[in-house]
């Protein structure tokens, strides 16, 4: 059972809060993209210890923030020596959707186990 993304099916009790959201990205995406000085996420990323472990949960549907954006990040992170799991999910842009918030719970317990089981061996 296949769920529809387009816009054609936005519910209209959220169209309010779509709104909100969607001009906030906005501004923030004009803002960091187009202000100087440019944001670069992986400019200083020789500085990050590698043995940070990194999760990348994005939705395979998002209008937002493409896929190919999240992969390139997942590639040049692994490239620098940095631990990545990547989740790719059937939603779109916002955490709330449910497969996007699932996998981030996913991530965030397979982290906090390791954290304990390191804890547990010192």
């Amino acid at each position: 059972d296949e769920k529809d993304y387009s816009f054609d099916h936005l519910d209209p009790s959220q169209l309010g809060q779509a709104r909100a959201v969607g001009f906030w990205e906005a501004s923030m995406l004009y803002q960091l993209a187009f202000s100087e000085p440019r944001l670069d996420l992986l400019s200083n990323i020789s500085q990050l210890p590698t043995s940070v472990p990194i999760a990348i949960v994005h939705g395979k549907h998002d209008l937002l923030c493409p896929m190919e954006f999240a992969k390139d990040l997942e590639t040049k992170l692994r490239a620098s020596g940095f631990e990545v799991e990547a989740e790719y999910v059937e939603a779109g842009h916002k955490i709330s959707n449910p497969p996007v918030l699932e996998a981030v719970r996913r991530a965030a317990n397979r982290f906090a186990k390791r954290m304990y089981e390191a804890k547990e061996k010192n």
